[in-house]
């Protein structure tokens, strides 16, 4: 295989590694978001039962 052509192959391989992290983050991000919220969800409704 001559270089360039190697050289192609090698970039077009990191750019969908790349595409792939970047989807696993954008996946990863909600879901840290849904754990915020649920956390602070959570929380408002153990301080009410121990206002209660």
């Amino acid at each position: 295989m001559n270089s360039l052509k190697k050289a192609y192959l090698d970039a077009r391989q990191k750019i969908d590694w790349y595409a792939n992290i970047e989807s696993e983050l954008d996946y990863l991000a909600e879901k840290v978001q849904l754990l915020q919220l649920t956390k602070e969800i959570c929380g408002e409704k153990i301080r009410e039962i121990g206002e209660g």
